[in-house]
């Protein structure tokens, strides 16, 4: 019997899907657990084609972040990705989804697609969209508004990874002009992962 190989749209379809659990996760942790407030960056996502774990580091500000994962994790490499939603001030803020999606294109559209390397190699970048999201927003959501749901549409740039076991390393270089702070950053941003058998 030969090998299946995934098609380009069922690749494609496994990007934004992995995207879209990645925001919704971020979007429902408190803020004392979500990476945005500086909490553990390593999060780790089901994947919903497989149901295997995912590792997807999210430090949207650390320059440097080790992680750990066990034997059959494949990593999810978010380059750089916007979202924008309805309980955000501009630039990020749009008040349906057409204008949430046009509203993230346009968050990126000043920035080179990221160089990500993989152990010194050059990972391919797949440029994504989500489809809709809605998100339940926790108590003590990052945000800090007084809201129940959020709905959102990210847009970036992914790759996903296979990890053996040993010590990997990842760099995001990151370049061109962004509407809100923090920005692309002048170095790269590095993660160091373990892989236990």
């Amino acid at each position: 019997m030969p090998l299946a190989v995934p098609s380009v749209a069922d690749a494609k379809a496994r990007h934004v899907e992995l995207l879209e659990a990645l925001w919704t996760t971020v979007f429902e942790l408190p803020v004392d657990e979500n990476p945005f407030a500086g909490a553990d960056p390593c999060l780790v996502l089901t994947d919903p084609s497989s149901g295997r774990p995912v590792l997807a580091p999210f430090a949207p500000s650390a320059s440097t972040t080790e992680c750990s994962a066990t034997r059959g994790t494949t990593l999810f490499v978010t380059g750089w990705s916007s979202e924008c939603s309805d309980i955000e001030a501009a630039p990020f803020f749009g008040a349906h989804e057409p204008e949430q999606r046009a509203c993230a294109r346009a968050a990126d559209a000043g920035l080179e697609v990221p160089v990500v390397t993989f152990d010194g190699r050059r990972v391919q970048m797949h440029e994504v969209e989500t489809g809709a999201m809605t998100a339940e927003l926790p108590e003590d959501d990052v945000f800090g508004v007084d809201v129940d749901t959020i709905h959102s549409v990210a847009h970036g740039w992914v790759a996903l990874v296979p990890l053996t076991p040993g010590i990997h390393e990842v760099s995001i270089q990151n370049a061109g002009t962004y509407p809100a702070s923090p920005g692309p950053s002048a170095g790269p941003i590095t993660t160091i992962i373990e892989v236990t058998r």
